[in-house]
């Protein structure tokens, strides 16, 4: 009965979808006023995705699994906030600026290539990699890990690739709308879109946008 709900729910997305602006990709559109979308502990995120994450993590309390929704849209300006704040820490002093965004690019977005622009991709309970070795962190990925197809989601960046984003086990994305946003930002964007000097020399299109998705066949 969940599962043919959530199909339900997720067809009806579907069907009120209108295809977004090049400024909705990359998180420059205002949403605020967008019935799609809804408020969850002070995050933005789409109607959609909250209804898929509520049934999961009841589902997941069931077994004794506590999950919670700890970041959800980001728009530009709050991505770029982050990337600002790591691009001047101390550490990076002495760093070239390539150096220096490739080791950002281990867990942050360019501002403008974040998921988290979309409303349909949530960091849960925690995003630290030391927390997902602790006994509750491995209880928590390892339920994620079977049960979190179920509702629609799966975990855009996973162990063993060989470039692009670290491993997130934190990471989930509603792939309904999910897989259709990356094959249009892959179509529609280019890198000289990306309002920074390296996206051109970095590749960061092919490289971190679209790697994440590239392992499940989305293509542009």
């Amino acid at each position: 009965m969940r599962t043919t709900l959530l199909i339900l729910l997720l067809l009806i997305a579907k069907i009120s979808y209108s295809q977004p602006t090049k400024d909705f990709l990359m998180g420059k559109e205002s949403i605020k006023n967008n019935t799609e979308w809804t408020i969850y502990k002070n995050m933005y995120i789409q109607k959609v995705t909250l209804t898929a994450f509520k049934k999961m993590q009841s589902d997941a309390l069931k077994s004794s699994v506590k999950i919670d929704i700890v970041s959800a849209y980001r728009s530009f300006s709050h991505q770029k906030r982050i990337w600002d704040r790591k691009w001047n820490l101390e550490k990076y002093v002495n760093t070239s600026a390539k150096d220096r965004a490739l080791d950002i690019l281990r867990y942050s977005s360019m501002p403008g290539t974040s998921r988290h622009h979309w409303g349909t991709d949530i960091d849960i309970t925690s995003v630290s990699t030391k927390f997902f070795t602790t006994a509750q962190g491995k209880k928590i990925y390892n339920w994620l890990a079977v049960n979190a197809s179920k509702y629609g989601f799966h975990q855009p960046y996973t162990a063993g690739r060989d470039k692009g984003y670290a491993d997130e086990p934190w990471h989930w994305s509603l792939s309904e709308l999910s897989d259709e946003y990356t094959r249009l930002y892959l179509q529609t964007i280019t890198n000289s879109d990306v309002d920074d000097h390296l996206a051109n020399e970095l590749d960061i299109i092919d490289g971190w946008v679209n790697l994440g998705e590239s392992i499940r066949g989305v293509k542009p």
